[in-house]
């Protein structure tokens, strides 16, 4: 393929073009809600929070994944994995009962799987359908009243790639009969967690026919990243604003064509965050792996349009997690470190405003006056940003593994998903103060753990660790280390470190197995990228 547009027309396309630009109030059918931008249409919130946090409306298990929850009317939509499939799910927004699924089986791949298969895309409604994507850029199209599937693409299977290191993860964004996509063209060399140099090459972005599925144009070359697009007005026309692997760039969304491009590469071809747009004229993004957070200016030109940098700041550098603009700051958690750096920084020089050491790497949503806060060990905090700092009015630990998911907030009812549940909370003003609040207890255990309970020395160095039952948790220390829980992964047949995260430490994996003597067990682990080291039980 050519790096310019590849157009290939669909005269079904031009029966949806009247599907509006953006959705409608008090609905959240896209990633980043109404305006894409994590602004919330809200209902009168309570102002602060009771010991215990905001009463829960209901609270249900769900299958692996990060996939963002999407509510239209009392219908909620989102996307898990189960024993080896990716299901899409339809739920009912009063108690969280299942309306309707339909599943399908991926592979996954090493990487992927360093903190969860996923799938970790959030869906798209157009209309009467829902468009998801999973890990293997499976795109699906519903019916969203009834699951009726109406098309399916693979787009690693139409175009012969590889699936990405750590799975498709930019959530589609749809415009005027479109389902825009960014599968990522040919890979940098030092890309973190693709093979170099497999891709899209033409094809970096692609559009596809609401209608029909059928391919209407795949342009440009740029490679792939984990930031969703976005849309834009500016000078008169509309942008399509993606942030790849090396850039930031402003494509045309009907035919591809390129507006305008400024470069942002990282250390590893890796830009996560979405970026965020006044309105005016000015694009905000930022990163991590030795990158920075950059103001970049439109200019409108008789010969089109020009992008050039107003500041860059490494006050902000977000890994994955979002920003939001409001009122002229901006705030995001910046750093790969544990905590996190809650970070405000003036939107017009980049100076920083204040810094927080309050959360780990967190998403956040502004509504109402408030911002709320869900950060990755499971604690959610509802608070007000001055120029001084951060008031908190109340926080809850709601998650007790990877809460990546930013939340969702329609009305007054708020969707909080980790990685194995979602929870609905009532964050009305006039909420019940009697009505129960979550309380957070050990998973079951899957097997007899009594057995594995116990010291251990490995093999091959001086090593030792221990197992041992705590609050009803099964938990490892490392030599002189505190205790950290583990979490049983059914499907991976494992266990895995729950509260290292992804904050300055690589996760572990633990299988237990027999002993080359005796009976009793020994111990492998894995961290991430290395080993396994092998544990022998020691009396």
């Amino acid at each position: 393929m050519s790096n310019g547009p590849i157009l290939l027309r669909s005269t079904l396309r031009l029966l949806l073009l009247a599907l509006p630009f953006a959705p409608a109030d008090a609905q959240w059918t896209q990633f980043g809600g109404p305006t894409r931008d994590f602004h919330c249409p809200a209902g009168e919130l309570a102002t602060s929070w009771p010991e215990g946090g905001p009463p829960v409306l209901w609270r249900r298990p769900l299958g692996d994944g990060y996939s963002g929850v999407l509510v239209d009317g009392e219908r909620l939509y989102t996307l898990y994995r189960r024993d080896g499939r990716e299901v899409v799910t339809c739920l009912a927004r009063s108690d969280g009962a299942t309306l309707w699924e339909h599943g399908y089986p991926v592979e996954t791949t090493t990487s992927a799987q360093e903190f969860g298969d996923g799938p970790s895309a959030t869906a798209v409604i157009a209309g009467e359908r829902l468009i998801s994507v999973g890990v293997g850029i499976d795109v699906h199209c519903f019916d969203k009243a009834t699951g009726a599937v109406l098309w399916t693409l693979d787009i690693m299977e139409e175009f012969e790639i590889p699936m990405p290191g750590r799975g498709y993860a930019p959530s589609p964004l749809v415009y005027e009969g479109l389902v825009i996509l960014t599968p990522g063209g040919t890979n940098p060399s030092n890309a973190i967690d693709d093979t170099p140099n497999l891709g899209l090459p033409g094809g970096a972005v692609i559009a596809l026919d609401v209608a029909s599925g059928d391919i209407v144009w795949a342009s440009q070359d740029f490679p792939g990243s984990k930031a969703s697009p976005i849309l834009i007005e500016f000078g008169g026309r509309t942008h399509l604003v993606v942030f790849m692997g090396n850039e930031l760039a402003g494509l045309d969304p009907e035919y591809g064509d390129l507006l305008w491009r400024v470069e942002h590469a990282t250390d590893y071809g890796f830009n996560c965050s979405t970026p965020v747009f006044d309105g005016v004229d000015t694009l905000f993004c930022s990163s991590a792996y030795n990158r920075s957070a950059e103001a970049i200016t439109l200019i409108a030109t008789d010969g089109g349009f020009e992008a050039t940098r107003k500041w860059a700041s490494r006050r902000l550098c977000i890994h994955f997690t979002n920003m939001l603009l409001v009122d002229g700051r901006l705030y995001g958690v910046s750093g790969m470190a544990r905590p996190g750096l809650l970070t405000s920084v003036d939107a017009e020089t980049g100076d920083m405003v204040w810094r927080s050491r309050e959360f780990s790497k967190a998403n956040l949503l502004y509504a109402d006056g408030a911002f709320l806060i869900l950060d990755e060990d499971g604690r959610l905090a509802l608070a007000t940003f001055t120029d001084d700092g951060l008031e908190l009015r109340g926080e809850v630990e709601v998650a007790d593994s990877y809460a990546f998911s930013a939340p969702t907030l329609v009305g007054t009812e708020l969707f909080v998903r980790d990685r194995h549940h979602l929870t609905a909370f009532d964050l009305s003003s006039s909420a019940k103060t009697d009505a129960p609040r979550i309380e957070l207890g050990a998973p079951p255990l899957p097997v007899d753990v009594e057995a594995l309970v116990g010291a251990y020395a490995a093999t091959e160095s001086d090593a030792h660790a221990r197992i041992a039952l705590i609050d009803g948790w099964l938990t490892v220390a490392f030599d002189a280390d505190e205790p950290v829980r583990l979490e049983w992964q059914p499907e991976r047949k494992l266990w895995e470190v729950v509260q290292d995260r992804t904050s300055g430490s690589t996760p572990r994996e633990i299988t237990f197995r027999r002993a080359l003597k005796g009976p009793a067990p020994g111990l492998a682990l894995r961290a991430y990228g290395q080993g396994p080291a092998g544990y022998e039980r020691t009396p």
